[in-house]
């Protein structure tokens, strides 16, 4: 996004000096990493509360191919 904004011919930060359309950029780069990061750190802090990120020890001593392969019947 922010490639867009330094080297395009006509509008360019190179092209023209001018740093507005690169701050336009930061913005949207923001916001994008905004949307994604606090969903993400929202829905990681939930499952973490709720114990579903881990398998139970039974099953990593067993070993998750084992129990995903159906080699147990």
């Amino acid at each position: 996004m922010l490639a867009a904004s330094i080297f395009d011919a006509d509008r360019g930060l190179l092209a023209t000096g001018v740093v507005s359309s690169v701050l336009t950029q930061l913005t949207g780069v923001g916001s994008i990493l905004i949307l994604a990061f606090v969903p993400s750190i929202v829905f990681y802090l939930a499952f973490k509360r709720m114990n579903i990120l881990r398998v139970s020890e039974v099953v990593e001593i067993i070993g998750l191919d084992y129990l995903e392969c159906d080699l147990a019947s």
